[in-house]
């Protein structure tokens, strides 16, 4: 199985998400940072960030997209994912 990583946010990402979740080794889901929605002061989580906690995959959610390539660096993968 490769060893992938996912990069994405909204919900139309989704079903990329489940298919390599079945499909793959999927090692780290790649998301933005939680955010203030509507009108409640709680963050709320991205669609993909939601989706890839019950899929129990690792989640990160780097502060800038520097930091992306250094989270992606320390995993060995030999896929990653854009959605």
């Amino acid at each position: 199985m490769r060893r992938t990583a996912f990069l994405g946010t909204p919900k139309s990402a989704l079903p990329v998400l489940k298919a390599l979740a079945a499909g793959s080794d999927l090692r780290i889901v790649v998301t933005r940072r939680d955010k203030v929605r509507g009108r409640g002061t709680a963050p709320t989580p991205t669609p993909v960030k939601q989706a890839a906690v019950e899929l129990g995959v690792a989640v990160g959610e780097p502060r800038s997209k520097a930091e992306i390539g250094g989270m992606l660096a320390e995993l060995d993968l030999d896929l990653a994912v854009v959605a």
